[in-house]
């Protein structure tokens, strides 16, 4: 699931050359979403070891082969994270700079939501306890 996912948003970002009003910057917004969900499951999912393992056992019981599955899952996780804030990120903070810029307040609502949701998933619950006011 994650590959095609990540194959299909890498598209629609090489689409996205424009600003902000390009007619597929909607679409990587949703993209961005999605990636961005999946990505805080396996946040989650690190956080709660035992309901991780809780998984995997189930699945280890019913998938031969799991255990190079994961392997590549892990190396494709690293590859979301890297698009996500290597170039989803930066293009995002160029077309709220250029939204800002233009007045396009809804325009601009919408990229601050958005740039929350990809640094989000990457805050874990001990960092926000032990560091609250750097996120704030």
């Amino acid at each position: 699931v994650l590959a095609p996912l990540l194959r299909l948003a890498k598209s629609v970002g090489e689409l996205c050359a424009g600003d902000f009003k390009s007619k597929f910057s909607k679409l990587l917004l949703l993209f961005c979403r999605m990636l961005c969900r999946v990505e805080a499951f396996f946040t989650y999912l690190e956080e709660r070891p035992e309901v991780g393992m809780q998984i995997i056992d189930s699945v280890l019981a019913t998938t031969p082969g799991f255990k190079a599955e994961q392997e590549a899952g892990a190396k494709l996780r690293a590859e979301v994270q890297a698009w996500l804030r290597g170039v989803c990120y930066p293009m995002m903070l160029n077309w709220l700079r250029q939204s800002d810029a233009s007045g396009e307040i809804g325009a601009a609502t919408t990229l601050h939501a958005h740039l929350v949701l990809l640094v989000s998933p990457a805050i874990t619950r001990q960092q926000l306890t032990n560091h609250p006011a750097s996120f704030r």
